[in-house]
């Protein structure tokens, strides 16, 4: 790649635009092109949880959609797929690659889990109806001080106004 006058960060940054386009319009052999120059580019380009998802997709998508190839490339495509879901599992949160998202759903340095135990949760219970059963007292708190709140709310604007509250009959 010369592309003179361009910072190695303007240059990597075009191409992940040309690997989206070409993702877009289902070329997604020409996008794992993009994705091989990007990673000559340099470590710092290419080694990131996000940049392999992507590459990781692009070789599925093709094995599943070239049914063409042949034996040996479907193969050797399918090799490197899981040599890289391999890789990521040793080094991320994942336990299985089940568990590993779409590389559109995944966002680098995101602070919070994509994913929750329920054993993590205060409601532990053993049925997903059973954790919403459990903080329906919470749902229900929340709307008996709503409630209260806006009554106590018009009563003091009666009070401001020169009014007497409403008294309780019972």
């Amino acid at each position: 790649l010369d592309l003179p006058g361009l910072s190695l960060e303007a240059i990597a940054l075009t191409l992940w635009v040309e690997v989206k386009s070409h993702e877009c319009a289902g070329d997604f052999e020409s996008a794992l092109r993009r994705l091989d120059d990007i990673s000559k580019l340099g470590r710092k380009f290419a080694q990131n949880t996000g940049y392999w998802l992507r590459y990781v997709s692009m070789l599925n998508r093709i094995l599943r959609g070239r049914e063409d190839l042949l034996r040996e490339t479907r193969e050797s495509l399918h090799a490197r797929m899981e040599s890289i879901k391999s890789a990521l599992l040793k080094e991320g949160p994942w336990l299985d690659a089940e568990q590993m998202p779409p590389e559109s759903e995944y966002t680098p340095g995101l602070a919070t889990k994509p994913w929750h135990d329920l054993h993590d949760q205060i409601w532990e219970h053993t049925s997903q109806n059973s954790a919403l059963t459990a903080a329906s007292w919470l749902l229900a708190a929340s709307r008996l001080v709503a409630d209260a709140t806006s009554e106590l709310k018009r009563e003091f604007e009666l009070l401001q106004a020169g009014g007497d509250p409403p008294r309780a009959t019972g």
